[in-house]
């Protein structure tokens, strides 16, 4: 490896697997220093240990700091993902300023989506089925829309004219049940995703394809939805019902 801290972005990750490797027999060598055993190397890989993970933090609070101070100043250069309907244009392409241009080919699928849910009411499930006959592509090029990928464009707010920014955080894991299924207890990220208030979001202008009032009614549709999926489940309901799984496959 170049120098120790690139093995691991943890002081006590990095002093951990340079001793397992090296008791299974490994040689770890790094580039920009050899790896003594006097205890004057050991102190001086534990220093760079910790400076290193200190550094990587700070930058990432840098980071995010120019981030949000970007993004009150209205700076389109936060936003790198556009999202299906837009483009997104870099600070080398867009005069200096990056920016969300739309795509005419894609924005005319959004506005008949958005349409259909507000006005007619039809559940997402309905809306795939009326895309599939139209042959209309999803931005990897099928033309099987997946429901997920529907709701997410139906959730966002950017087609309004208004990007945010800052919709979900990071925090510590939080408990688990069970592992998920084919993975471990421990995930290899352990961190949790949580959603933040709308109140908190920072709102970036973008060129808007859908008006406020049919993003509202659509908001409305998608909550009554969720409750007539709930109302509509059938059968016995039990109290271990999702926790019961097989100690082999984590499977019910």
């Amino acid at each position: 490896m170049h120098s120790p801290d690139r093995l691991a972005r943890k002081y006590a990750c990095q002093v951990l697997l340079i001793d397992e490797l090296q008791r299974a027999g490994v040689a770890v060598i790094c580039l920009n220093r050899e790896l003594g055993r006097s205890p004057e190397d050991d102190l001086l890989l534990q220093m760079h240990g910790m400076v290193a993970e200190y550094e990587r933090t700070k930058l990432r609070e840098r980071s995010r700091r120019g981030k949000r101070h970007a993004a009150h100043t209205g700076a389109g250069s936060v936003l790198s993902t556009a999202p299906y309907g837009y483009r997104y244009v870099r600070k080398q392409d867009g005069g200096g300023a990056a920016r969300f241009d739309l795509v005419r080919a894609e924005a005319r699928v959004v506005r008949p989506i958005f349409a259909w849910v507000g006005r007619d009411r039809p559940s997402i499930g309905e809306v795939g089925r009326r895309l599939k006959p139209a042959g209309e592509p999803t931005r990897s090029g099928k033309t099987s829309w997946d429901r997920t990928t529907i709701w997410g464009m139906l959730k966002n707010p950017a087609y309004t004219g208004q990007a945010a920014l800052g919709k979900t955080r990071t925090e510590p894991l939080a408990p688990r049940l069970r592992a998920q299924r084919n993975g471990g207890l421990h995930p290899r990220r352990p961190v949790s995703t949580t959603d933040v208030a709308p109140e908190e979001w920072i709102s970036v202008p973008v060129p808007a394809l859908v008006r406020a009032d049919r993003f509202a009614a659509v908001q409305e549709q998608l909550a009554e939805n969720r409750q007539r999926a709930r109302q509509s489940q059938r059968g016995a309901r039990y109290l271990l019902q999702g926790l019961v799984v097989c100690a082999q496959c984590q499977y019910a």
